[in-house]
């Protein structure tokens, strides 16, 4: 016998929280602020110097 009756909503999106839910997940930015800025820095530095490396190679 099924425990909750049918006309009970079951999906995430039946629900006015579920659907707040998903819709802050669909907006969401996950890697948002995660990378320090450092490492950021020291990565623009490489990726402008091998811009400059395949430069010099054509």
């Amino acid at each position: 016998m099924n425990p909750q009756p049918l006309d009970t909503p079951t999906t995430p999106i039946a629900s006015r929280y579920g659907r707040q839910i998903l819709n802050a997940l669909q907006r969401a930015r996950i890697y948002q602020g995660t990378v320090p800025a450092n490492v950021k820095a020291r990565r623009r530095a490489a990726n402008k110097r091998a811009r400059a490396a395949r430069r010099n190679n054509r």
